[in-house]
C-alpha cells in the first residue's frame, strides 16, 4: 500500500473515531438544549429508529466537511491519478453516508421480524459497524480512478446529501405515521421530553398527538428510494473507468 493511500486510510479511520464520539453525543442533545424544539432538526427527538439516523448521517456529513477542508487546502481535490487519495469525493461520502444508514434500518428491521423487537446492544453496534463501514467505503472511492462524469456524480452526491439532510428537518417536525418513526416504548410520536442525563425522576411528556403535523406512513421511504435510485444511476453512469 502506498503512502498516499495510508494517509488516506488513517484521515478515514479518524473521521470513524471522530464520528463515533459525536453520533453517541448527540443521542443526549435535545435533554443538553432544554428540550429547544428549534434543535430537533439536529438531534433525535424520540426512540425511534428513523431520528436514531441523525446519529449515522450528522457525523458522516460533519466529517465530510471537514476533510474536504484539509483536501482542498492541500489542492487535491482535482481528478487525478489512481490512488491519489482525491477522486470521487462527493459520491464517496453520499454512499458512504447511505451505507451507514441503510445497515441501521436493515438490522433494525430484521431483529423485528425474527424477534419482534430490537435490542438496545445490537443497535449501538450496529450504528458502529454502519460508520465503519462508511469510513472504508469512502477509502475505497478516494483512492480509485476517476469514475466516468466525476462532475455530474459530485452534484448528485451533493443532491443527495441535501435529500437526507431535508428529510431529517422536515419529519423532525411533520411525523410520517410508520413504525420507523415510532417511539416504541412510549407508544406515541414526535418530540419527546424523555429526561436520560438529568431529573430521571421524571415523567415522559409527549407533544400532543393533535399538535403535530403527520404525513401517510409510505411517504416518509420516498427519500431513501430517491437517494438508492441516485445511486443506482450514478453507478451506471461511473460503472467504467474514466480513459487516460
Amino acid at each position: 500500500m502506498g503512502t498516499q493511500k495510508k494517509k488516506i486510510l488513517w484521515l478515514e479511520l479518524a473521521g470513524f473515531v471522530l464520528t463515533v464520539v459525536v453520533g453517541t453525543a448527540m443521542h443526549f442533545g435535545l435533554e443538553l438544549s432544554g428540550f429547544d424544539h428549534r434543535w430537533a432538526w439536529l438531534f433525535p427527538t424520540n426512540e425511534s429508529p428513523w431520528e436514531h439516523l441523525k446519529l449515522s448521517f450528522y457525523p458522516v456529513v460533519f466529517w465530510s466537511l471537514i476533510l474536504y477542508a484539509i483536501l482542498r487546502r492541500r489542492r487535491a481535490l482535482q481528478p487525478s491519478a489512481p490512488g491519489s487519495g482525491t477522486n470521487n469525493f462527493w459520491f464517496a461520502r453520499l454512499l458512504g453516508a447511505y451505507v451507514a444508514i441503510m445497515i441501521t434500518v436493515v438490522s433494525w428491521s430484521l431483529q423485528h421480524q425474527l424477534m419482534g423487537r430490537s435490542i438496545l446492544a445490537v443497535d449501538i453496534s450496529m450504528m458502529y459497524v454502519g460508520l465503519l463501514a462508511s469510513a472504508l467505503l469512502c477509502w475505497r472511492l478516494l483512492i480509485a480512478p476517476p469514475l466516468r462524469h466525476p462532475r455530474g456524480l459530485s452534484r448528485c452526491g451533493i443532491t443527495g446529501l441535501t435529500i437526507f439532510l431535508t428529510s431529517f428537518m422536515l419529519f423532525s417536525y411533520c411525523v410520517p405515521i410508520s413504525l420507523l418513526w415510532m417511539d416504541r416504548p412510549n407508544q406515541c410520536f414526535g418530540i419527546i421530553e424523555c429526561h436520560l442525563l438529568f431529573n430521571r425522576h421524571l415523567p415522559t411528556h409527549c407533544l400532543d398527538p393533535t399538535t403535530i403535523p403527520s404525513l401517510p406512513g409510505p411517504f416518509g421511504f420516498v427519500p431513501l428510494v430517491l437517494v438508492g435510485s441516485l445511486l443506482v444511476v450514478c453507478f451506471i453512469a461511473g460503472r467504467h473507468r474514466k480513459s487516460k
